[in-house]
């Protein structure tokens, strides 16, 4: 994903109590991938939200963004990541 999940928790903030919670994967081909190519890949966050829900507690979001890319640097596909942390939870 582009971050390690401790890293990712870490970034958050993430206290005991919390409960990391798996959003949503997206995945896109914007390019061809043949086989024998080296590719290189970029990650970075590109939205954090948070929402109160219907029970009072607190839903933090952080979505990550993973480019593919080929030995152009062209970009060849995408991989978004949701990632939720309910608060004071566990």
């Amino acid at each position: 994903m582009g971050i390690a999940v401790d890293e990712l928790c870490e970034l958050a903030e993430q206290k005991a109590g919390d409960t990391l919670l798996f959003g949503g994967v997206s995945i896109a081909q914007t390019g061809d991938l043949p086989v024998d190519t080296d590719y290189r890949t970029t990650a970075a966050i590109t939205d954090v939200g948070t929402r109160t829900m219907r029970d009072g507690s607190t839903l933090d979001s952080v979505v990550v963004l993973v480019s593919i890319l080929g030995p152009d640097d062209s970009e060849r596909g995408s991989v978004t990541s949701t990632y939720l942390f309910k608060r004071g939870t566990a």
